[in-house]
Formats: C-alpha cells, structure tokens, sequence
C-alpha cells in the first residue's frame, strides 16, 4: 500500500468516528472525495502532515493556491519539555512555510493557569525552535512574533472589547459548564478569540490559519461569533490528529501523564523501554488479534513509531 493510501485510510477512520463533530460546527472532512472548497492537491498536502479536517477554508486555500503572503497562529502552553506530540505539530508548520506563512506563536499562559515571565516564554520558544530545526534539517523561517497571553496588552484590550459582545448564558451552554466554573475559567473563551484574531487586527489584508485539534472546537465557535460581531476576517483552521496516548488510543499524549509519552530529550534507552510497555495491536486481546489482525489506527506503537519512521518505512508497517 502506498504512504498516500494509508494516510487517506487513517483520516477516513478518524472522521468516522468524529461524524457528528463534523456536521456541528460545519468542518470539511479531507477524508473523502475532493471537495469543492479543497483542491485535492491541497487536500493531500494536508493529510500528508496529519491534518483530518478544515473549517473555514476558503482564505487558507486561496493563499496556499495563488501563492499569497498568510499568517499561522500557533498557541503553545508553555513549558520546559517538549514530546513527541509536538512532532505532528512541526511537520505541519514546516509544510506550511514552504508556502512562506508567517508565524505568530502565542503561549497560553492564561489557560494554563501560569505567570510566565518573558525570559521563561523566550526560553521554551527557543527550545521548540531547536527541535524545529533538528526535525526538520532547516532554519526556522525568521518571520516570527513570540508573547504570552498574559503579558500582551493588545492582547489584554481586544479581550476586553470581546468580553462586551459575549454572554455568559452562551458561554456556558457551549462549553457545557455549571455554576461552579470559576470567574477565571469564564475568561478563557475571549483571551482565546483575542488570540486567534490578533493576526486579522495587525495584518488585515493578509488570511489567518489558526492550527488546532478537536479539543479547540468551541474556541473557534466562539472566536467566529466574535468575528461577525466585531466585523473582523474569520481565520481559517486546520484540525490536526493527536498522537494518542502510549496506554492506549483513548486518550492523547499529555504533559499531565508521563506515562502517555515520550520525551523529545528522553535517550534512547528510555525509548525503547516506553515503545515495547506501549499499547500494540488495537485489539482489547492478543485473542481477538490473532483472529482479528490488528487495528493500526488503535496501536499506540504503530502511531507512535510512524511519526519518526521514513514514509516507506511506517507505510510497510501499515
């Protein structure tokens, strides 16, 4: 099977399972026939880097199609060790300055809950430039702008304006919060929607293409009301699978369980002791499996290993 084929495979089996995401917030799925809105050209561009669906895709793909300068938003929490999880999110930035995107990296200071200082934000965009670097064998583009949240105050005042447009009714119904949610977390959704517009309030002739994952859905929901309230350019978005958990497909790899993952700094012995305790297979039982055969897109080994591997070479393992 070829490296295009199984990639198309794994997104067709996410979707699958993501279905009703899909029709909720109006996503186009890349796992099917080429659609209206996504040359296939463009289409396959993405899924090579593990992206599985877009939303709003009409600015991103008109900037990649015609060659027009766009800016990436890329919101990092911050921290001092890097995974391999952040190995997907490198390939897709790399694939995307080959277009020449210009990058504005946020750390969400404010949502993880942290007082990052300058010096503490510059250190860990530093460090995720040198992996950048070592993954990719290339200079990361200089076109950049690096802040936290918290310390921006175009930030702080944009929050400010969207806090007028949002109620907190809405806000809590989409993110399905009660009343014991703190006054803190109610301010997450406009510190992200400040975030995820700030490109469009600096750069205005220029398309946004905001990189997420399935977990930042409600964010978009909201920044998109923002948008229309505030007369702004809505970004694009790419939806990005996660590297599942080494215990299992149930979850993703996380900072909060070392268990899940695997270090960018961990050696090579440590490696290889996580890879051989990690779930393989995807069946529940070595039972099921030798009657079954396996499950690749379940196996935390097959998509573990598949981040680092040659395409030949992870294509063969499918």
């Amino acid at each position: 099977m070829s490296n295009k084929d199984w990639k198309l495979d794994r997104v067709r089996a996410f979707v699958e399972t993501r279905r009703q995401k899909v029709i909720q917030f109006g996503l186009t799925s890349l796992g099917g026939a080429s659609s209206e809105f996504v040359p296939n050209e463009i289409a396959e561009g993405f899924r090579q880097v593990g992206v599985w669906a877009l939303q709003n895709p009409t600015p991103i793909v008109n900037a990649l199609s015609q060659r027009k300068p766009f800016t990436i938003l890329v919101g990092m929490r911050p921290t001092k060790r890097f995974h391999w999880g952040h190995l997907t999110l490198i390939k897709e930035l790399e694939w995307l300055h080959f277009f020449g995107g210009e990058t504005i990296y946020i750390f969400a200071s404010y949502e993880a809950g942290t007082n990052n200082s300058d010096v503490e934000v510059y250190e860990a965009f530093e460090l995720f430039k040198h992996y950048y670097e070592v993954v990719t064998n290339k200079a990361m583009p200089p076109s950049f702008k690096v802040s936290s949240d918290k310390d921006h105050q175009d930030l702080r005042t944009m929050q400010d304006e969207i806090n007028k447009t949002l109620d907190v009714k809405y806000i809590m119904r989409l993110y399905g919060w009660d009343d014991k949610t703190t006054l803190s977390t109610l301010q997450i959704p406009s510190m992200t929607a400040a975030s995820f517009l700030y490109p469009a309030m600096i750069y205005p002739d220029k398309a946004t293409f905001v990189l997420s994952d399935i977990n930042q859905l409600t964010h978009a929901e909201v920044t998109k009301k923002v948008a229309r309230t505030l007369r702004l350019a809505e970004p694009s978005y790419s939806y990005r699978l996660l590297l599942q958990s080494l215990l299992g497909p149930n979850e993703r790899m996380s900072i909060k369980n070392s268990k899940s993952l695997i270090y960018l700094d961990d050696n090579k012995n440590t490696i290889t002791s996580k890879l051989e305790r990690s779930f393989s297979g995807g069946r529940p039982t070595l039972a099921e499996q030798k009657v079954l055969g396996g499950e690749p897109f379940r196996c935390s080994f097959f998509n573990t290993a598949s981040v680092v591997l040659s395409e030949q070479q992870a294509g063969e393992m499918y």
